[in-house]
């Protein structure tokens, strides 16, 4: 067999075998009333199922396996989530199952009943050497459905991580403020940092820094001290008085600084080293203390790019990426990929999560709007989807294309995605 259980969760879903009769192994009639639940966690592949089997109507579970062997090979028989299950659907059946008390599960066997051609396409799918396994075959998709299967993926992305915002509220007594500020600090580290971004910005809670809003020398001391690179001797002004107002205010509020070395300068380029990041996010907490609230009462787009644009970063990092290293003199304000990348992932992810958690639709669809309103993210996998003839036409479209990619594409859970199922039925009817 050259396919794997997500075929039969696709034929079981699809309800094809019930145009039909339809018997178990034993040789008793089997109507379906409802496919249940298709269960992504541990446990049976579909809950909360309604079959009847002969005269006997039963609600429960239903398992699907290649071999109904493979019951004992994954030790179902040990595992009491497995006690209600109700029909064992394989494709071969090479062996009885038995419940607990002894009495045998009832089987529905598919092979024979799959169409071949179906299990063709399948593999054709799954074995594709393509970028994307439907690469060659996107192109049979009517676009207006393949368009509704990437917003579909976009509000799966959205739930992710709006899941992981609402944990992170959690750990700040439900502060929205804290838990945005935290979020946000961590995107400033853009992958390379974002853990350290992160312990910095627990290290010196915000209502710390918003004592300090109006004198940001003080504000730039406890970054730069917190993080831990002023611990060197220096020669030059500005980190000089650094130095000496950090070591003031970390004896005032007992504060215990970042060690140093967890901050990744190797294979960064200039512009991204943390020692820019921190003179950037200093001037951005400068600008605005209580960053979410700001955020929620900025309507326009262009208004929250406004947000991250001319910052009050000290003069000094025009001239330097580090400290005591002079470069040439460059730009220090966020680049506009870097601007749109905060937008796409900390802004229009915590609107949704703050939607999600009071169940309030407005700030839901205000994301969806900000990531319609902004240009599709330009990278290889975004540009990759347009050449096989995807629509990109905004930052929506390229966040659901990438979620994707990451959970049907790369696995080849071709099934799990409507537009290899929509391939799977247009090739499997002919």
């Amino acid at each position: 067999m050259n396919f794997n259980e997500d075929l039969l969760h696709f034929f079981w879903k699809s309800k094809q075998i019930f145009a039909r009769p339809v018997y178990t192994h034993a040789g008793d009639e089997l109507k379906l009333l409802r496919i249940g639940y298709q269960n992504t966690h541990a446990g049976p592949d579909f809950e909360e199922a309604k079959l009847q089997i002969g005269d006997t109507l039963w609600a429960g579970s239903v398992e699907m396996h290649l071999k109904s062997s493979d019951w004992y090979a994954h030790h179902h028989e040990q595992d009491k989530a497995y006690e209600n299950v109700i029909l064992h659907v394989v494709y071969h059946h090479d062996k009885p199952v038995f419940r607990a008390d002894g009495t045998e599960l009832p089987v529905l066997v598919l092979e024979g009943l799959i169409p071949q051609n179906l299990v063709a396409n399948y593999r054709k799918l799954i074995e594709a050497q393509s970028w994307i396994p439907c690469a060659a075959q996107v192109a049979q998709v009517d676009p207006i459905y393949t368009k509704q299967e990437v917003y579909r993926f976009l509000i799966q992305r959205l739930e992710e991580k709006a899941d992981a915002h609402i944990q992170v509220l959690h750990t700040v007594t439900g502060s929205w403020d804290d838990a945005f500020y935290l979020s946000l600090a961590a995107a400033f580290g853009f992958k390379l940092n974002a853990l350290p971004f992160t312990l910095l910005a627990k290290s010196i809670p915000q209502l710390l820094l918003a004592k300090y809003k109006n004198r940001p020398l003080q504000v730039e001391a406890l970054l730069f001290g917190q993080a831990g690179l002023l611990l060197e001797s220096f020669a030059e002004k500005y980190p000089l008085t650094l130095q000496k107002e950090y070591a003031y205010l970390q004896q005032k509020h007992k504060l215990v600084h970042l060690e140093p070395s967890l901050w990744k300068f190797f294979r960064a380029r200039p512009a991204n080293f943390p020692s820019l990041r921190i003179a950037q996010f200093a001037a951005l907490v400068q600008k605005s203390t209580h960053l979410f609230s700001t955020v929620l009462e900025t309507q326009s787009t262009s208004a929250l790019y406004q947000l991250f644009h001319e910052l009050p970063i000290h003069e000094y990092w025009e001239t330097h990426y580090r400290f005591e290293k002079q470069s040439s003199k460059h730009a220090v304000q966020l680049g506009a990929h870097s601007v749109q990348s905060l937008l796409i992932n900390t802004i229009a992810t915590f609107l949704y999560a703050y939607g999600k958690f009071l169940n309030d639709e407005k700030y839901t669809l205000r994301a969806i709007d900000l990531l319609e309103s902004m240009p599709a993210e330009n990278n290889v996998l975004v540009r990759e989807f347009a050449a096989i003839g995807f629509s990109v036409a905004h930052a929506a479209a390229s966040q659901g294309l990438i979620q994707l990619k990451k959970t049907a594409c790369e696995t080849k859970r071709c099934v799990s995605c409507g537009i290899g199922a929509q391939i799977l039925q247009k090739n499997g009817s002919n």
